[in-house]
């Protein structure tokens, strides 16, 4: 993806489930949206929100769009924490823009491809549908590249379909020419009943509801996709074999922080080895006291940093 290591996009706020729950990172859920895998990833996603978002912006306003954006990103974010590790990218929010865009051809069909209404701009059925067929495609392929997930994709779908639902009006023929293509300036008529729009809106404001504390409940440890043709629905290594161009084995956050972290301490007993190991975790600053395996018992200081790091990745 041409873009920085899992360690340097932690360090810059991508979303973590560990660091979320056991270090209180809350924020996580919402900074992935302004980082990217690389320039590829980036590249897609910016081209992709200002076709998507300029379509929804002149029929619907700032507001509108922003909200739907939003909402969808941060129900992708509340997916992504739930089953995955690390993640970043604002592809959430842009497939809840593709949502909105579908969500506005089926409620203004008739006017959008209209052409007696305005007869110099030409929409076509079928170029419309292919260009969100050509995003959608290329945003899932990256989604099988590390850091960006196809989880937040879907999630970001679901949020951005109900938030458009309920905030996507149904436009007239007069309230069409009213956004600057005439001069009638009437109103665009109401999406559905208000009562039928609030329902729209509960489904994205429930789904992060409870999706938050499952996120804490699971733990980072106990996430709902453990096996591996679940993560392999995010990130596939390819060409595979060894020349694979991208590696999914990605370091967990807590391996990354006892690396850079942890302390420890060791003292040789009577025959001259290291047999017991007190380690300060990096979280809190608890120690905790190992009897080491006899295959990890040495009499040489440096030898004992393998031993500190699975023992600070398992207890700490």
């Amino acid at each position: 993806m041409l873009g920085p290591n899992e360690k340097i996009l932690i360090d810059l706020g991508a979303l973590d489930t560990t660091l979320i729950v056991e270090y209180n990172e809350g924020w996580r859920l919402i900074t992935p949206w302004f980082l990217h895998a690389g320039v590829i990833h980036y590249v897609l996603n910016m081209m992709s929100f200002g076709i998507l978002g300029r379509m929804l912006e002149r029929a619907h306003g700032t507001i509108v769009v922003s909200a739907v954006f939003g909402a969808a990103a941060m129900c992708g974010s509340v997916t992504s924490a739930l089953f995955l590790q690390t993640s970043v990218g604002a592809s959430g929010g842009v497939f809840g823009l593709v949502a909105g865009v579908l969500v506005d051809i089926f409620k203004n069909y008739e006017i959008l491809f209209d052409h007696t209404i305005v007869p110099d701009e030409k929409r076509s059925k079928c170029g419309s549908f292919t260009v969100l067929f050509v995003e959608v495609f290329f945003l899932v392929i990256v989604g099988f590249t590390p850091f960006v997930d196809n989880y937040a994709h879907l999630g970001g779908f679901i949020g951005g379909l109900f938030t458009s639902m309920a905030l996507i009006t149904k436009i007239d023929y007069e309230g069409f020419f009213g956004k600057g293509l005439n001069a009638s300036g009437s109103k665009k008529k109401p999406c559905c009943h208000p009562k039928f729009a609030l329902l729209y809106l509960l489904v994205p404001v429930a789904y992060c509801s409870i999706g938050v504390p499952l996120i804490y409940e699971l733990n980072a440890e106990r996430k709902i996709c453990e096996n591996i043709f679940c993560r392999s629905l995010s990130c596939i290594e390819f060409p595979p074999g060894d020349s694979a161009w991208w590696s999914c084995d990605i370091k967990s956050s807590k391996e990354i922080i006892c690396r850079e972290r942890v302390e420890g301490d060791s003292s040789l007993n009577s025959v001259g080895l290291y047999e017991t190991l007190l380690i300060r975790c990096p979280k809190n600053g608890g120690e905790v006291m190992v009897d080491l395996e006899p295959s990890e018992q040495t009499n040489v200081a440096d030898e004992l940093k393998p031993a500190l790091l699975k023992y600070c990745i398992e207890l700490c």
